[in-house]
């Protein structure tokens, strides 16, 4: 079997009994404001976002539908605000799911943290590209993150970023690491 024929997961069940796909929109909180975002991503997290044991949870009864689990898909906004995110990798890798996360292209994208996904037990990463050029890309979202000095501001924190030069979401995408 080729490597393509590898990536295609044959449904093992009928579509009808039960999902194939799980995606779970963690949070809202991400410093873009992509036009597209189903989120209504805005830069602070909303404090009724479930817990990390509601989250685990609800994981938990994702894996009730049976064997093959479906795909737990993590994305938000941004879930690398959630400062939980790598337990909630590793607690639905340890409960059977095939996690993957869908981040966004923010200063908490780094190989580091794409690395302790992995090691989390993340199966994948998928990143949104919006265009082919950055000048259609950057016109389908704004930024409230500043790029002056992007450590003095988290999106996990409370309230708006500082006043600063918005960032452009092309200097924000990075490539993802080989998971």
């Amino acid at each position: 079997m080729n490597r393509a024929e590898q990536a295609v997961r044959v449904l093992k069940h009928g579509a009808a009994d039960r999902p194939f796909i799980v995606i779970w929109e963690a949070t809202q909180a991400c410093p873009l404001a992509c036009r597209h975002c189903r989120a209504s991503a805005r830069p602070w997290r909303d404090p009724d976002e479930l817990s990390t044991g509601e989250a685990i949870e609800l994981m938990g009864q994702v894996v009730e539908f049976g064997r093959p689990a479906p795909l737990f898909v993590i994305t938000g906004g941004d879930p690398f605000t959630r400062d939980d995110l790598t337990t909630l990798v590793r607690s639905g890798s340890d409960l059977g799911l095939a996690v993957s996360v869908s981040p966004s292209g923010t200063p908490t994208l780094t190989r580091q943290a794409l690395a302790s996904l992995r090691e989390a037990g993340a199966r994948a990463i998928s990143l949104s590209l919006d265009a082919a050029g950055s000048g259609k890309h950057d016109g389908n979202s704004t930024s409230t993150a500043p790029t002056a000095n992007p450590t003095n501001w988290h999106p996990a924190n409370p309230g708006p970023a500082p006043a600063a030069a918005p960032a452009t979401p092309s200097t924000q995408h990075a490539s993802a690491a080989r998971l």
